[in-house]
Parts: C-alpha cells; sequence; structure tokens
C-alpha cells in the first residue's frame, strides 16, 4: 500500500527568511538534486537547514530523509532544523510534530528501519537485534573458534590454525568485500608483476633529483685510475642496465657503490664532491624504492604457497561466515556490516523500492565524503529519482579505516551534475580572519594539489602572523624531545594567556582577551597529549583531556577490574595488580617477601590471610571484606566498598588530571552496573569485562564539561569543532610499516605473506594502502589546520624528515613563507622536577649485596656481581603475572639514555652473575597504578623507586633523570 503523505502548502504564518549567503542560496533553493562541496568553516549546516526549510515547501518532514554519520550529528541536525521551523513558520504545529517522526538519523538507522520494515526482503526475523559495534565484537570473539573448532583439518596445512583466527576477523569485518576479492585467482599476478615493476621504474628515473643526479655523473669526469672515477663509470653501466632481465643486477650494483676514495687532483674542475653527492642521491631514490618491493617484484616461492592457501581460505571464511551467520539468525543478531548488507539486499527487491520511491521524496546526504561502497550503493537504491543533496568535504575524508572513499563523493557530485542538477561550491569560510584563511590557502594549495579548492575569509584579522610553527631539531634522546615540546608549548600558552592575546567574539561581535577554554591541543594519537597535559598543569594552565580512547584502556578501570577478578576468580595475577595499587598500598619489597611466604601450595591468597606484616594489613581487611561481600552484594557494590576501605578517590584527587580520572572511575561503575543489571554475579561480570578487552571493543569515557581550560584531542576527534587559538603538535609522527597479516582489495585480490615473505598480491595492496594513507594524512592535516579562528602554532619535537607529518606540511609552509623555527629543549628546573615517594620499606638485603657502579651510556653492558637471588623462580612469577607490556618502559627508559632491561628471560650462571644490556631491573604492574624501578644501578637507584603516578613512560624516565643528577 502506498503510504506516501500527500504534498502540501506551508502552514501557518511566515517568518523571517534564512539569512544566506549567494553560494549557499543556490544549493539551498536548488530545484533538483544538488552536490554542495563545503569548505571548512563555510556554513554547510546552516545551508542544510535551509535546504531543509526548502522542502518543507512543497514535502512533509515524513517524506524527506536526512543522514549523517554519527548519533550526536543528528540529534544537533534535528534540533537546528527544528529551530529553523519554529523562527520561520512559529504557528505550524502540524510541521514541528512530524518533524518529531522524520527519518533524520545516522546511516545505521535508516538500514535499520529498512530492515525492520520489510524483515522478508532482508532474510532477517522480524524481532531482529542491531548490535553496536562493541557488542558485535564481543559476540565474535565468542563464537569465532567454537566456529573454527568445526573446520576440516586439511584447511590448516598452509595456514595454521591460530593464524587463520587471526585473518579471518579481518575477511568477516568487511564480507562482501571479502566475497569479490576471495574470487580473484592467480592468473594474473605474473602481469601485475611486470607492470608494477616498469612503474615504479618510471617513477624512480623521472624524479628530478634523479635525473639531476644523472646528469652530473653523464658531464663531470675525472682522470682515469681514480677511484672515484671508476665508481662513476661503473654507476653509468649499472644505469644503463636499469631495463629488462637486467634491472635487478644493476639495482644490486648501484646500491653496493661506495663513496670512499678519490683525489680532489684528479678532478681539475672541483666536481669531486658533485659526483659523490650525485652517487648518493641514487642511493637514497633506491633505498626508498627497495622499501616499497615494487622495483623488483617478481613472483616468488611465497605466491606458490598463496595459490595453495587461498582455496583453504576461501573456504574457511564461507564456513566461519554461514556457521556466524546461522548463530545470528537464531538468536534474531545483526552486527553493522552485516545491517548495511541486509539493507541493501532488501533494497534489491522491487516492491521494496517502490515502497520507499513513493515515501521518500527528497534526500539530505550530509558528510558524504566519509560514504562506504556499500553504503553508496543502497543509498542509489533507495533515494531512485528522489531529490538528492549531496553535502561533503573530499579534503575532510579521514575515516579510511572505516572503510569511507572519498571517490564516491566525488563519482555521485559527478552524476547529479550530468544528470542536470547542480554543482555548488562553499568557499567563504566564516571561521577564520583573512591573513589565516590566505596563509592557509597556500599551504593548503601546496600540500594538497588539485584537491584544493581556496576559501574566502569573512572577516578582517588582526595584524601580525597568524601562522607560527617550530621543531626541535636535537631529537635524543626521544623522551626528553617529547618533554622539551610539552614545556615549549606550555611556555607558549602560557605567553598567550599573560599578554594577553586578543581574540575575535562572534557573539560579542568584537575583540576579548583569549581564556584557557579558547585554545585547543591537537595531535594524531592520544598518548602524545600526556606529557603536553602535564607540562600546562604544571604552568598553571587549566587542562581538559576529551576523553577519548576506550574507557577500558584506562588505569582506573584495569585496578577496578584487577579488584573483582581477585574477588571473584581467586586470580593470583589479579591480587598482585591490586596489592601494587593504591587499593593495595604495597610495594615490591613486600611482594617479595609475600611470595617466598607461599609455601608448597603457592597459593598467595593464603599466603596474605596468613601474613601478619604491618604493610599488608589493609590489603588483607579489604580483601576479606569483598569476598565477604561478593556472596551477597552486585560488583559495583565491591567498587564503591573498596574505595571507601582504601580512599582510592582520594588519591586520584591529588592527582594533575583528577578530573579526568575520577571520571573514569565513576564510568567503570555505572559500566559494571550496566552489565550487572542482567547477572549481578561479580565472576559474569568480570568474564564479560575481559571478553569486552579481549575483542579491543572501545567503550567511550564519560564526557566531562570542559569549562575554561585548554581542551586536549585528537586530530580525528577534531573534527567538526573550531577554537580561537589551535596548536598542532607532535608533527614528527609518522605511520607504522605495514603489518598487517591480511590485505583485501576488490581488484588485486587477498593479499598475505608467507611468514614474512611478502607475495606480488600483498605488496601491491601495501603500496596501495601506503598511497591512500598519505592522501589521508594530508587531509587530516586539513582537518587539524582549519579548526583555528584566529591563531594556530604548529609544533614537532623533530625535523621534517619524509614520511613525517611535518615533512608533508613543510613544503606548503614554506610555499605560504612561513618559517620553521626551532625551540630549545629547556634546562631541567630541579625545583619543578616530580619527584617519586620513598618506597614504604627497603628491599631485602639479599637483592642488593653490593653497591653497583654505573657504565657510561652508551657503553659496554654492565656486569654485576653479587645478585644470585634476583631472578629466582618467584620473581620470574611475578614479571610473568605482571608485566606483559614491560617492553614499552623499556624501550622508553632506553631512549632517554637510562638503562634498561633487554629481556626478561635472563639465565643466572652457577657464578651469580648477571650480563646483559640491563644496568636497571624494571618491574610494572599491569593493572595498578605504582611503578617500580630496583636498581642494577648506581647509589641514588641502589634500592628501589616507588612513582606512585599514573604516568607514561617518558614521565617516569624523566622522574629517574633528575634522581640520577
Amino acid at each position: 500500500m502506498d503510504r506516501r503523505v500527500p504534498r502540501r502548502r506551508a502552514a501557518g504564518r511566515q517568518g523571517a527568511p534564512v539569512s544566506l549567503t549567494d553560494a549557499q542560496q543556490q544549493a539551498a533553493h536548488a530545484p533538483g538534486s544538488v552536490a554542495v562541496m563545503a569548505g571548512a568553516g563555510s556554513g554547510k549546516t546552516h545551508m542544510l537547514v535551509a535546504r531543509y526549510l526548502h522542502h518543507l515547501q512543497t514535502l512533509s518532514p515524513l517524506e524527506i530523509v536526512a543522514t549523517t554519520f554519527t548519533e550526536k550529528a543528528a540529534a544537533e541536525l534535528r534540533a537546528r532544523i527544528r529551530r529553523g521551523v519554529q523562527a520561520s513558520r512559529p504557528d505550524d504545529f502540524e510541521t514541528l510534530a512530524e518533524l518529531e517522526a522524520a527519518q533524520i538519523s545516522t546511516i545505521h538507522a535508516l538500514c535499520a528501519r529498512i530492515v525492520r520494515d520489510h524483515p522478508a526482503a532482508a532474510d532477517v526475523r522480524p524481532d531482529v537485534t542491531i548490535l553496536d559495534e562493541g557488542q558485535a565484537r564481543v559476540w565474535r570473539a565468542r563464537h569465532l573458534r567454537p566456529a573454527l573448532a568445526e573446520l576440516p583439518d586439511r584447511l590448516f596445512t598452509h595456514v595454521s590454525f591460530s593464524r587463520m583466527a587471526g585473518l579471518l576477523p579481518a575477511l568477516l569485518d568487511d564480507p562482501l568485500l571479502a566475497e569479490r576479492a576471495l574470487s580473484v585467482g592467480r592468473d594474473r599476478w605474473e602481469t601485475w608483476a611486470t607492470q608494477a615493476r616498469a612503474q615504479a621504474l618510471d617513477e624512480l628515473t623521472g624524479a628530478a633529483s634523479w635525473q639531476a643526479a644523472v646528469h652530473v655523473l653523464q658531464t663531470c669526469s675525472g682522470t682515469p685510475g681514480d677511484r672515484m672515477e671508476a665508481v662513476r663509470r661503473e654507476a653509468l653501466t649499472h644505469l644503463a642496465a636499469l631495463t629488462g632481465e637486467g634491472l635487478m643486477a644493476a639495482v644490486a650494483g648501484l646500491l653496493e657503490l661506495k663513496l670512499t676514495g678519490g683525489s680532489p687532483k684528479a678532478w681539475p674542475n672541483g666536481d669531486l664532491a658533485q659526483v659523490k653527492e650525485a652517487v648518493k642521491t641514487l642511493r637514497g631514490h633506491l633505498e626508498a624504492a627497495q622499501k616499497t618491493g615494487l622495483l623488483t617484484l617478481t613472483p616468488s616461492a611465497a605466491d606458490e604457497w598463496l595459490a595453495a592457501a587461498l582455496p583453504d581460505v576461501r573456504e574457511a571464511f564461507v564456513a566461519v561466515r554461514d556457521t556466524l551467520t546461522r548463530l545470528k539468525r537464531q538468536a534474531g543478531l545483526l552486527d553493522f556490516a552485516a545491517l548495511e548488507v541486509r539493507a541493501l539486499q532488501a533494497l534489491q527487491d522491487p516492491a521494496v523500492r517502490a515502497h520507499y520511491h513513493g515515501r521518500w521524496r527528497a534526500y539530505l546526504i550530509d558528510e558524504a565524503q566519509d560514504t562506504n561502497p556499500v553504503q553508496a550503493e543502497l543509498l542509489d537504491l533507495l533515494s531512485g529519482g528522489a531529490q538528492r543533496t549531496l553535502v561533503g568535504d573530499e579534503k575532510q575524508s579521514v575515516y579510511g579505516f572505516r572503510r569511507a572513499d572519498p571517490a564516491l563523493f566525488r563519482a555521485a557530485g559527478a552524476l547529479i551534475a550530468s544528470s542536470g542538477g547542480a554543482a555548488v561550491s562553499l568557499d567563504r569560510s566564516f571561521r577564520t580572519h583573512a591573513a589565516l584563511v590566505d596563509t592557509a590557502n597556500r599551504v593548503f594549495a601546496t600540500l594538497l594539489g588539485p584537491l584544493h579548492a581556496p576559501l574566502t575569509a569573512d572577516r578582517a584579522g588582526p595584524p601580525g602572523p597568524a601562522v607560527e610553527a617550530w621543531h626541535l631539531e636535537d631529537t635524543k634522546p626521544k623522551a626528553r624531545a617529547r618533554m622539551a615540546e610539552a614545556a615549549h608549548l606550555a611556555a607558549r600558552v602560557r605567553a598567550l594567556l599573560d599578554e594577553p592575546t586578543l581574540i575575535y567574539d562572534p557573539h560579542l561581535r568584537g575583540e576579548r582577551p583569549v581564556r584557557p577554554g579558547d585554545i585547543a591541543v591537537l595531535t594524531r594519537g592520544w598518548a602524545a597529549l600526556r606529557p603536553i597535559g602535564r607540562a600546562l598543569a604544571e604552568a598553571g594552565v587549566p587542562v581538559h583531556e576529551a576523553g577519548g580512547g576506550s574507557l577500558l584502556d584506562t588505569q582506573e578501570a584495569r585496578d577496578g577490574l584487577a579488584l573483582l577478578a581477585a574477588t571473584a576468580l581467586h586470580d593470583p595475577a589479579a591480587l598482585v595488580a591490586v596489592l601494587r595499587s593504591p587499593l593495595g598500598g604495597v610495594n615490591d619489597a613486600v611482594i617479595w617477601d609475600l611470595a617466598r611466604a607461599r609455601g608448597e601450595d603457592g597459593d598467595w591468597f593464603r599466603a596474605l590471610e596468613t601474613s601478619t606484616a604491618p604493610p599488608l594489613e589493609r590489603a588483607r581487611h579489604l580483601m576479606g571484606e569483598l569476598r565477604r561481600l561478593c556472596r551477597q552484594e552486585p560488583p559495583s557494590v565491591l567498587l564503591q566498598q573498596a574505595d571507601r576501605l582504601t580512599g582510592y578517590t582520594a588519591v586520584l584527587a591529588n592527582l594533575w588530571d583528577a578530573e579526568r580520572r575520577l571520571a573514569d572511575w565513576r564510568g567503570l561503575t555505572e559500566l559494571v552496573r550496566q552489565l550487572e543489571r542482567g547477572h549481578d554475579e561479580t565472576f559474569t561480570v568480570v568474564q564479560a569485562l575481559r571478553e569486552m578487552i579481549q575483542a579491543d571493543v572501545v567503550v567511550p569515557r564519560p564526557p566531562l564539561e570542559a569549562g575554561d581550560a585548554v581542551i586536549l584531542t585528537t586530530m580525528h576527534s577534531s573534527k567538526g569543532l573550531e577554537w580561537p587559538v589551535v596548536l598542532v603538535a607532535d608533527l614528527n609522527w609518522s605511520a607504522p610499516g605495514e603489518s598487517g597479516d591480511v590485505l583485501l582489495d576488490a581488484e588485486l585480490g587477498v593479499g598475505l605473506r608467507q611468514d614474512e615473505t611478502p607475495t606480488v598480491a600483498w605488496t601491491l595492496m601495501a603500496a596501495r594502502r601506503r598511497a591512500r594513507e598519505e592522501a589521508e594524512a594530508r587531509r587530516l592535516l586539513y582537518v587539524a589546520l582549519t579548526r583555528a579562528r584566529d591563531r594556530l602554532i604548529l609544533s614537532a619535537n623533530g625535523p621534517a624528515k619524509p614520511g613525517t607529518l611535518l615533512g608533508l606540511l613543510a613544503p606548503g609552509l614554506q610555499a605560504a613563507g612561513v618559517d620553521l623555527q626551532e625551540f630549545a629543549a629547556p634546562a631541567r628546573d630541579p625545583a619543578r622536577a616530580v619527584k617519586a615517594d620513598p618506597p614504604a620499606a627497603p628491599l631485602p638485603a639479599a637483592l642488593w649485596p653490593d653497591p653497583v657502579e654505573l657504565h657510561p651510556v652508551p657503553g659496554p653492558a654492565p656486569v654485576v656481581a653479587g645478585l644470585t637471588d634476583v631472578l629466582t623462580d618467584d620473581w620470574a612469577e611475578i614479571l610473568d603475572l605482571l608485566d606483559p607490556a614491560w617492553t614499552a618502559w623499556a624501550q622508553a627508559l632506553a631512549d632517554c639514555g637510562v638503562p634498561a632491561p633487554s629481556d626478561v628471560h635472563v639465565d643466572l650462571p652457577v657464578d651469580g652473575r648477571v650480563s646483559g644490556t640491563s644496568a636497571l631491573m624494571l618491574w610494572r604492574r599491569s593493572a595498578g597504578d605504582v611503578l617500580l624501578l630496583e636498581g642494577q644501578a648506581p647509589s641514588p637507584l641502589a634500592r628501589a623507586l616507588t612513582v606512585h603516578l599514573h604516568d607514561p613512560p617518558d614521565l617516569v624516565a624523566r622522574q629517574l633523570q633528575d634522581a640520577l643528577q
């Protein structure tokens, strides 16, 4: 039945029209479909509201679909439309009522409506339940291995069971792409390799610097018999052979050329230095090309292995996919990926399409650049001949990890234009003043190339430079460089506040002094924000961490989970973690004594119950009380009681980021409360939390009111936001090397490596991914830099090296005339250094029989005598229990010049001498708050150093350096 709402004219008294620029007016009032390229700060949401109001002149809200990509954005869009309707037609109560039922939602909510409206066509149960991303991960982790166990053993001949279990989730994340990729065979691998070699060689030899180096070698010459003259001639011989079958030998020959030797007298024109530099340039290009694997790509034994393995992977994927699909159908469950596929399947039915073509007459698609291929196909089928308004900005497509493809937005816009629709560019920035816009235009013209669309400013700006860029040349050690950058940025923020710097306030329509809440610090990842936040707090600047990342990754969640696991599961690892946290409040010396007192059964809990050591009294009382309550109270009550007994939150309240930590503790308590609603047994809740951690579920951290504080957030999280002053930091970040076990491409198929040996398909896909990631990194820089309204400060704790964000940005800064200034690492002020608390008790004498002298760093590995008892079985067990991530701390200490262990598995010789790279034994608890560094070290560290802070390794290393000085 046709449920279309009849068209009607707008009712009620008309209010003032929405104020629009000419471009916004053209987009909002377009008679047909329109594709809108909306630059940063160009008022796209304002235009979308006007477009919606335009449709309301002839359509009901029930005939209009508006989609965006987050619940928050959808709620904001609905609120803005509601206000627009109230302002323009205040008496139209019917429209306001219908608006509450209108389809203004996320793309997944739209898909959910389709499958629930047409369950038979979507092949789902009518009462289907939609799992969010976290729930889906937990469900799959719970059912994947049983599904794998049903597979026949023959499927693991070429790919082991554990590897199959690791690669199948990547295939199941995008089942449609996986199905297409697995249908690609090996017949074109040789052709692809040949084409890739030719293209790589063309790119190599076509580079201007390569050609300049070749020209030098061809035009300069030395006296025959000179060593470098022989190298020059050999280089020319290899260059001539860089084709066909001689390619690999020529590459190897060029890479083996030596730059030693050569007499200036043999080069009468003084060309020796130029020739050496030319050879160096050629080798540099070749080394970079070699890293991609494309220049010498050829099928190998690894490809033969892949050809044999692919049928097994294909069969395993189909079997596991079908098993999981059957189990989900039986339980009436759909995850987001399956939801999109099922909605698309429903729309393949002509009757379903006809239903929606008659019901919905206009579509507004916001953030269209973030659409993935399935969503794009679904929207095409759904909209049919209806009017479409696509709004996006290809320059702001930064969600490739969600399979977003900006090319889809480009293609959809081109189709609208070719079909008689309009293409409109919103290029007037209402966010940024003229000076900053002009500088940004010059930067992005270089950074983005043809993708760049210049903006014009809506307001004039203050005199003086709007952009400043800083970097540090001396990056040794790395942790010291990070601390130097943090201190520099804190000083810059302090100066902005003290001067004071004036910023434009759109509400006042005038200038006022900047406040902390007007400033944001953006980085590529969350970890880089911690030292910056600490430095700002030390400088007396209020700080607000926006709360990204997962709640389950916070130290507070780890402490709480350890407490519940120790209580309900009798887990010794969890118990020791509790002891080392503020909940237990004991140091490793006490834990050492407890380990030795466990007796033959090795029971940590019995040892704690029977111990009479005073430092363990609080922990003994805590665990006894909780184990008593565990039989009658839910786990959330256990957390509350533990806080009352230990003052845990009082410890958090005295840290620099207390508000954030307290919120995370409350967030954990609320998460536990939610999990216990179905089953209030602590055991069940702990198992659920562990499943979530194992499945890498991201649980959002509780939001906080920022107040008047500097915002710390990531570049991705900043999308759609703006601040008067933006500091973009840690620009020496570079993407990690390709380490994916499986890569997928609809054209190239499935890429796997045999052990660490890449195949042709894997190498080609890795190259494509690197290109996509670099393009996305450029767009991410556009997003980050365009968040600023008045002032932009760029910073890196390293030079502008290739592959870093600063390396990508540097040519644009140069084109814009922005000097890259160097800041110096500030001298450390001992009065400002964070001092560690002394240990609660000295270490057992057996651990420290003699003082040990520190060897200089760098230098030979120390040999420490008399430590026979250090690595007993008890200590090895503690390490295994507590320290799965200790290597990150060890590396951070080594980067700081502080000796740290390179391996926990140190064999102790009979004579009691320990040799290795270690001058410190590092013990880190896995779920607590205390870091203990036990010194096989100089006298300042000849006893335990216990740090009662939740700090990253580089900050702890700073404390150690302060102690060493």
